[in-house]
């Protein structure tokens, strides 16, 4: 099961991490993600990464 997705909405990726039974908790699969949209980011269409979470974001990380 993958704990994080990039979503692209045009102008701008979100990083949506998928770990809501865990509380957010940060894991592996979502520093993935986020790098991967950073990396996207070098488009110049991309004007925002955003990072936001399913089922709330409280958790440490879970490595």
């Amino acid at each position: 099961m993958t704990l994080a997705r990039v979503e692209d909405l045009g102008d701008r990726l979100v990083v949506v991490n998928m770990n809501g039974a865990r509380r957010g908790a940060l894991s592996p699969d979502l520093y993935a993600a986020i790098a991967d949209a950073l990396a996207g980011a070098r488009d110049p269409r991309i004007r925002a990464v955003l990072l936001t979470s399913e089922g709330g974001f409280s958790a440490p990380a879970a490595i």
